[in-house]
């Protein structure tokens, strides 16, 4: 068991989520693949595959196109569309929920 901080609490848990399981931790809107595997977290320049990522602001919406991370947490104000086999999830603030 590992603690992982999510959406403003921390709950008890085991690795990996798949990507929809991560859209209801922080409430978010998922699109592209369900069931991609979310082992760990990673910035957008540096992920690999397994890797969720997050993009509160349009400075780094350019990096998700050569980013490997499976998906990306992305701020519902930038327009970013899921690449083939891999997830974006929308919620209203990246930033917050991945605090």
């Amino acid at each position: 068991m590992i603690y992982v901080p999510w959406h403003g609490a921390t709950c008890e848990t085991t690795l990996p989520y798949t990507t929809q399981q991560t859209a209801e931790l922080v409430d978010g809107t998922l699109a592209g693949p369900a069931d991609l595997e979310v082992q760990s977290l990673a910035d957008v320049g540096a992920a690999k595959p397994g890797q969720l990522t997050f993009i509160g602001s349009e400075k780094y919406a350019d990096q998700w196109p050569a980013s490997q991370a499976a998906a990306a947490l992305v701020s519902r104000s930038i327009a970013l569309d899921p690449i083939a086999g891999r997830a974006v999830i929308a919620v209203d603030n990246a930033d917050l929920a991945m605090a």
